[in-house]
Formats: structure tokens, C-alpha cells, sequence
């Protein structure tokens, strides 16, 4: 899994994980149930702080895009559902989202 920081975006550094995660998550690049690196894995592969790749960890889960299990890592979310502008659309404001849906 390849993600790029960009120090000079407009955009926080979590902000740059989360999007590209989800971008490569709806194009079907990571499939249902696949493991994606650790939080401390991917923050020293791109240089940056375990809290930055936490907090997007965070907002991935929160949207239905990821699974995290403690002592089992962080998979591709199989939750069916549907995502409007990155927000949930159903549920009442609960996380949807997922691999493979789009």
C-alpha cells in the first residue's frame, strides 16, 4: 500500500491517509477483509507521528471504511452501505461504508 505526503497540501497529514485509504478502497485496490498496515507500520514507512495514522485509523473506522481488532490489526471493512461527500449517509449519522460496495 502506497500512500504520498505532501507537507505543502492544504490538507492535514491525517486528512491526506484517510482519503487515500478511501480512495483505494473504492476503487476496489484493497478488498473486504484485507489487512492494511499497522498504525506504527505505516507512520514509519511515510515519516510521520503514530497519532497523526491514528487519527486517521479513527475516521476510517468511525466510517465503515475499516475494521480494527486489538492484537489483530486493521482490516478493509466488509460493511455494506452507502457514502455521500465522505459522510454517513445512513443509520442516522452512523458509520457506512466498506470494500468492494462501489
Amino acid at each position: 500500500m502506497e500512500i504520498i505526503i505532501s507537507n505543502n497540501a492544504n490538507k492535514p497529514i491525517y486528512e491526506q491517509i484517510t482519503s487515500q485509504i478511501k480512495a483505494m478502497i473504492m476503487s476496489g485496490e484493497l478488498q473486504p477483509g484485507e489487512s492494511i498496515p499497522s498504525m506504527r507500520a505505516l507512520a514509519k514507512s511515510i515519516h510521520v507521528s503514530v497519532i497523526t495514522v491514528q487519527k486517521a485509523y479513527e475516521d476510517l473506522q468511525r466510517d465503515g471504511f475499516i475494521d480494527t481488532a486489538v492484537g489483530r490489526g486493521s482490516f478493509c471493512g466488509a460493511e455494506q452501505g452507502i457514502i455521500s461527500g465522505g459522510a454517513a449517509a445512513d443509520r442516522g449519522g452512523a458509520s457506512a461504508g466498506g470494500c468492494g460496495d462501489r
